[in-house]
């Protein structure tokens, strides 16, 4: 046996042990999705879907204004923003804006926003505020309470003044 034979097998362990770290880094930033486009997608569906896949999903809702301008109102009353991670079966809004884009790479520890619309299909360009009256004349409000507390609606019918019975 050759006294260079224990070198040789040595470099080639430390050299293997180096290929492996290498292969373990770039595996960790390497991508395993691109992020799809979930824009007027529910909210609830894609969270627990990303989440499932072990991204962390926060779900993002802007202020919500009524506005005392409004045919409706007498006075203005705001609705804060709201951050906080996702939690399935909380949310019943659609998805009107996301981060990061559609076709963005997702690494495995990636974080998601998904930032809400408003709910039941009204999304930015028509305001829920403009047309939940008529969608509680015409379905009920026996849906509210599956998500608000009865005081949420009354609270924001008597800061706007609004008529209702």
């Amino acid at each position: 046996m050759s006294k260079w034979l224990p070198i040789k097998l040595g470099a080639v362990v430390i050299v293997l042990i180096g290929v492996i770290m290498w292969l373990v880094v770039v595996g960790q930033r390497s991508p395993v999705t691109v992020m799809p486009d979930t824009i007027g997608s529910d909210v609830d569906a894609v969270g627990t879907q990303l989440s499932g896949l072990g991204y962390r999903v926060i779900v993002r809702r802007p202020a919500v204004v009524a506005s005392g301008s409004e045919e409706f109102f007498e006075k203005s009353y705001t609705i804060p923003a709201e951050t906080r991670p996702f939690t399935p079966g909380q949310w019943t809004h659609l998805i009107a804006d996301q981060q990061p884009a559609a076709g963005v790479p997702l690494q495995p520890t990636s974080e998601v926003v998904l930032v809400t619309g408003v709910h039941h299909g009204a999304g930015p360009f028509r305001p829920w505020l403009e047309t939940h009256a008529e969608a509680v004349r015409t379905r009920g409000s026996q849906r509210c309470p599956a998500c608000h507390e009865s005081q949420f609606c009354g609270d924001c019918h008597r800061a706007v003044g609004a008529d209702v019975e």
